[in-house]
């Protein structure tokens, strides 16, 4: 079963994380220079999740996950829904198809 079906909200998911990442909300507001408090109100679903890039740039590294990993993708897909925004993959522009050059033979 996906861990998303299992957490449903980015605060269940960030406090599975912290303890796996065996940190307590302080350990965790100090490393990511959020209070326990914040920590805490992220958790309970009671504030919305920073922005996308302190996920990226500052969570992602205290919880000790890889920024390409599946668990930082689901961090990033959760908090985003929770800040009504497009996850990352899906705020990139679609490719674009090479159109031929004009003189070149069709």
């Amino acid at each position: 079963m996906p861990r998303r079906a299992l957490h449903g909200h980015f605060g269940g998911y960030l406090k599975l994380l912290r303890k796996q990442a065996h940190l307590t909300q302080a350990q965790l507001g100090t490393a990511t220079g959020y209070s326990e408090g914040q920590i805490c109100r992220f958790e309970r679903g009671e504030r919305v999740p920073p922005d996308l890039s302190a996920i990226v740039a500052i969570f992602a590294p205290a919880l000790g996950l890889e920024s390409k990993s599946e668990a930082a993708g689901t961090l990033l897909e959760l908090a985003a829904s929770a800040r009504g925004e497009l996850p990352p993959a899906a705020d990139t522009p679609p490719a674009t198809h090479a159109q031929p050059a004009p003189d070149a033979p069709v």
